[in-house]
């Protein structure tokens, strides 16, 4: 199964009673996502192979195979893979919140 985004679904939210998606981001050397903002949902990054560049609000790091870091909502963010080959991350979408905000 594929995301919105053409990214493979490890997990969809119609198997979590949409509190949750998985979806695995492959990125080539210097790819990635540019630079935004989700206004309801957290997002929580494992990088699964490769390296990554992060900017997440103020801050900029890096983060080698092994990193887990949160996103929390309307914080802007970007990952840039820094390598020369790809890189792959799990990105785990909470949307328990933009499920809750949208029934207030």
């Amino acid at each position: 199964m594929l995301s919105a985004t053409g990214s493979p679904c490890k997990v969809a939210s119609e198997r979590t009673e949409e509190t949750y998606a998985v979806i695995e981001q492959l990125s080539p050397s210097e790819g990635g996502t540019p630079l935004h903002l989700h206004k309801a949902t957290d997002e929580v990054f494992y990088v699964v192979e490769g390296e990554y560049q992060v900017v997440c609000g103020d801050r900029k790091f890096n983060a080698p195979r092994g990193t887990l870091f949160a996103v929390p909502k309307s914080l802007p963010h970007s990952l840039r893979n820094i390598l020369a080959v790809a890189s792959r991350v799990l990105v785990t979408h909470n949307l328990a919140d933009s499920r809750s905000s949208s029934k207030e």
